[in-house]
């Protein structure tokens, strides 16, 4: 029987054997979900092109759609205040869409 306990490790030993992958291809490859059953397991993979000069899959996003949302792409890593709390931008999630 697979054990849930290992997925948090199976997840690092993925990326660290894709390092030479994601390297050779400009990419940031994350291990994703996991779903099992009693003795196989499916992981998803998601990759993402580094555009831009990016180091990481949060800052390809920010590059790319950042204009889209009246950023600059020298705004990643900027500290911003909003209603008094200060926050650091860190990425974009552009999975919500919105249609007429």
């Amino acid at each position: 029987m697979i054990d849930p306990k290992m997925f948090d490790d199976f997840r690092r030993d993925t990326e660290a054997a894709l390092a030479e992958v994601a390297k050779k291809y400009n990419v940031d490859i994350k291990a994703g979900h996991i779903s099992y059953g009693s003795i196989n397991f499916k992981m998803t993979l998601e990759v993402t092109e580094k555009v831009n000069g990016a180091t990481d899959a949060g800052e390809a996003m920010w590059s790319y759609y950042c204009k889209s949302y009246g950023f600059e792409r020298d705004d990643f890593g900027k500290i911003i205040t909003l209603r008094g709390k200060k926050y650091q931008i860190i990425g974009i999630d552009n999975r919500s869409q919105y249609y007429n």
